[in-house]
């Protein structure tokens, strides 16, 4: 299999979506105890939307920071 040689460019925006994808996480942290809607709700329309937004909750905030390292690793 051929080496691939990556650009300056092509790196910066592996590291531009795993920190973005990191800074996602901490808005979600920060705002989840104010809004109520970011689980998974049964039986309401409005529900739908934690189907996405439930892989960003975690429980507390030592939870989050080991996810978001193991992101940083493996994302890059």
């Amino acid at each position: 299999m051929p080496r691939q040689n990556l650009s300056l460019a092509q790196i910066g925006r592996v590291f531009l979506w795993v920190f973005g994808f990191m800074a996602l996480m901490l808005v979600v942290r920060w705002v989840a105890p104010a809004v109520d809607y970011f689980g998974i709700q049964p039986r309401k329309l409005w529900g739908l939307v934690g189907i996405v937004g439930s892989p960003f909750l975690h429980g507390n905030w030592a939870h989050l920071f080991a996810n978001a390292t193991a992101l940083f690793v493996l994302g890059l």
